[in-house]
């Protein structure tokens, strides 16, 4: 039994080539568990492949250096699930709050399933499992200040902080952000639908000119159908009518919000 699974497993690496990370439950199909480990450890030991962290490995001539992004992502997706760059990162790298050089933070990924933590070298590589909705928010750079401010918290995120957020953002992006709003909790919802209608308001002599269209069915016209210039049935959508609603019902001074925005567009 052992003799073909080496066979298959030795094919099954060359057919990927050296620069593939390989899983051990990708080899599962060619034998017992038992038997699949016993030729990975001798595989290993006669450097036909490298050993990169638990159950990962690749066949050795790989010229290129294992990152951390990637153990992780194959590491994830071993186990069917999907990665995104931990919250508290882009948290830094947005200058929200200082950078940290503890290894939880450099180290760390946000993944749909249960936390758990592996070895890469010395590095102790952490996936932190995360809920659907804030999952749902995606690693886009949208989705990832998103992420960013709803890990800071509500009593740090004031409306200069989301502002100055949303300023390092291009402003298709920026008015995409829109799209999840029912993704994130209500206090960060409430800042950014009066930054969001303050800014177009500010930059037109009209009251709203467009809004931002989060329909699944439009998706796969990206790019085409995210803004929706003001027509007569603009206030038809359900949505549409709700939000109008909030925004007559919270008139607030957001004065940074719309003449930077107005500046922006001139």
């Amino acid at each position: 039994m052992k003799m073909p699974t080496m066979a298959l497993i030795i094919s099954f690496f060359k057919s990927k080539g050296s620069e593939v990370l390989i899983t051990t439950r990708e080899l599962l199909k060619f034998g017992l568990r038992s038997c699949v480990d016993s030729c990975v450890f001798e595989l290993v030991k006669d450097q036909v492949i490298v050993r990169v962290a638990r159950g990962v490995f690749h066949l050795a001539g790989r010229n290129t250096p294992v990152g951390i992004e990637e153990v992780a992502a194959v590491k994830a997706r071993a186990f069917g699930r999907d990665i995104m760059k931990d919250a508290c990162r882009i948290a830094e790298e947005l200058d929200l709050c200082p950078k940290s050089q503890s290894e939880i933070v450099q180290h760390s990924f946000q993944i749909d399933g249960r936390s758990s933590a592996f070895k890469f070298g010395t590095i102790t590589i952490k996936l932190k499992g995360t809920s659907k909705k804030n999952f749902a928010l995606g690693d886009t750079p949208e989705g990832q200040a998103l992420r960013a401010l709803l890990a800071m918290g509500k009593g740090f995120v004031t409306e200069d902080i989301f502002e100055r957020t949303m300023q390092k953002l291009p402003t298709t992006q920026q008015l995409s952000v829109l799209n999840s709003c029912s993704f994130v909790s209500a206090w960060l919802g409430d800042l950014m639908l009066r930054w969001f209608f303050n800014a177009r308001t500010a930059s037109t002599s009209q009251s709203i000119i467009s809004v931002v269209i989060a329909e699944e069915s439009d998706k796969k016209h990206a790019g085409n159908n995210l803004i929706s210039e003001y027509m007569p049935d603009f206030y038809g959508s359900s949505a549409t009518r709700n939000s109008y609603r909030y925004l007559q019902k919270h008139q607030t001074s957001y004065i940074p919000a719309a003449s930077n925005f107005a500046r922006r567009n001139e």
